[in-house]
């Protein structure tokens, strides 16, 4: 990874010298690149485990195809059952698990 930083000195800008300039710039001036220099930054074994983590996560799929096309087809047929025990079970759960 490179990060690109300011040639040797940083220039402090406050938001009202941003705002004071701002309207002294025309559309057609050009505004003077300062050099840069190019700084490498090495990133540590964790960092790049907790990224590749990220990505791994990231690729999982919300839905889950399989399930809804299963559930889909068993609505369909009418074939779809549910227990009233395993609901109530649910909410109890649910409940529980928000208040305690």
């Amino acid at each position: 990874m490179k990060i690109i930083a300011d040639n040797q000195e940083t220039k402090k800008v406050t938001q009202s010298s941003i705002k004071e300039a701002a309207p002294k710039i025309g559309k057609d001036e050009s505004v003077e690149k300062s050099s840069v220099s190019v700084v490498d930054v090495e990133i540590s074994a964790r960092a790049k485990r907790i990224q590749d983590i990220s990505d791994v996560v990231k690729a999982i799929p919300d839905i889950r195809t399989e399930k809804v096309d299963e559930l889909k087809k068993e609505i369909r047929e009418g074939t779809y059952n549910v227990s009233s025990d395993e609901i109530a079970q649910k909410i109890l759960e649910e409940i529980v698990s928000t208040v305690f």
